[in-house]
């Protein structure tokens, strides 16, 4: 785990997992409080996750009907907010939309 202080009071940490861990947020956020010398309360975090909305396309290379199969699947994938047991109120969404 790292934690940088980028000042006014705002950090950026940094949890590595392997292939077959499940990340606890709250369990990481408690090993943080010695790092940023205070209590951190998840209700009063803001957590910014990447988004990415996959396009399928006619440019060259994976067949169409692959690219909508693929592009479904990401759709109905579990949201990042689910998968880290993060409250849905506290996180904001970055998105990006990509032409495959």
């Amino acid at each position: 785990m790292s934690v940088t202080n980028l000042g006014g009071n705002i950090f950026l940490a940094r949890a590595v997992y392997g292939f077959k861990e499940t990340p606890d947020v709250r369990q990481v956020m408690e090993q943080l409080e010695p790092l940023v010398g205070g209590t951190l309360e998840l209700e009063d975090t803001t957590f910014f996750l990447a988004r990415d909305t996959i396009i399928p396309s006619d440019l060259p290379g994976m067949a169409l009907w692959r690219e909508r199969l693929f592009a479904w699947m990401m759709q109905n994938a579990a949201t990042p907010s689910d998968f880290f047991k993060i409250p849905p109120n506290r996180v904001v969404e970055l998105g990006t939309k990509i032409e495959i």
